[in-house]
């Protein structure tokens, strides 16, 4: 019985790193976020890099929904002014009249579950908001900072 429930979590975890959606960054990119939503039947992953981003949503194995490729100067990012219970920060970019903000925090309190969600408007006004599933969320605080976005 052992063997049978170690090797279904291989799978579960082979099926979390190998899917089309969830397949790791490009060359010269790093994970801001990568993690599942909508009860592990969505995956967001923002990817980022000295030349840009990559945004990508979508069902956790098939095709993308939607992969965005951004340079820096068109991201707006938001670092964490050093007050209050979480460590945050945020990435801003648009496509076609639609704004995405791919927000990422942990408790420093605690450095307990972290928390990552996108959130779109249009016209200022937000149209969706998407959390990622608690458990299944891989985030990298200040990678911003390291590649100087404002």
């Amino acid at each position: 019985m052992r063997p049978l429930i170690a090797l279904a979590a291989l799978a579960a975890l082979a099926t979390f790193a190998i899917t089309p959606a969830a397949a790791s960054c490009p060359a010269g990119m790093k994970t801001y976020l990568n993690c599942t939503a909508k009860g592990g039947k969505k995956r967001i992953v923002l990817c980022a890099g000295k030349r840009g981003i990559r945004y990508v949503y979508g069902p956790v194995r098939g095709k993308p929904e939607l992969r965005l490729d951004r340079p820096l100067s068109a991201v707006k990012h938001t670092p964490w002014r050093g007050v209050g219970r979480s460590i945050w920060e945020d990435v801003r970019f648009s496509n076609g009249g639609y704004d995405y903000t791919v927000a990422i925090s942990r408790d420093r309190m605690k450095l307990g579950e972290p928390y990552g969600a996108v959130f779109v408007e249009k016209g200022g006004r937000e149209v969706a908001r998407v959390e990622c599933d608690p458990g299944r969320i891989k985030l990298k605080l200040w990678l911003f900072d390291d590649l100087d976005v404002k």
